[in-house]
C-alpha cells in the first residue's frame, strides 16, 4: 500500500480504535489465513502429513458414530 494510504489508515486506527501502531505484516497475514482459509490450509495439511488409510480410518469412525 502506498505510504501516503498507510498514513491515512494509521490516523484512522489511531481515531477509531486507538492504536497508535500498525501490526507486522506476518502477523496481517497469518489472521487473513487463519480467518479466511482455515478450511483449505487444513485439507492441505492432512493431504501432506496423513496417509490415505488414515483418512480412510477417520472417515469410516465417523459413520459409526452417526449411525449410533
Amino acid at each position: 500500500m502506498p505510504k501516503r494510504f498507510q498514513t491515512i489508515l494509521n490516523k484512522l486506527r489511531k481515531a477509531v480504535l486507538g492504536i497508535d501502531n500498525e501490526q507486522p505484516r506476518t502477523i496481517r497475514c497469518r489472521d487473513y489465513v487463519n480467518n479466511n482459509m482455515a478450511f483449505a490450509v487444513s485439507k492441505l495439511y492432512i493431504k501432506k502429513y496423513f496417509d490415505k488409510f488414515a483418512r480412510r480410518e477417520v472417515c469410516i469412525i465417523k459413520l459409526y458414530i452417526i449411525t449410533i
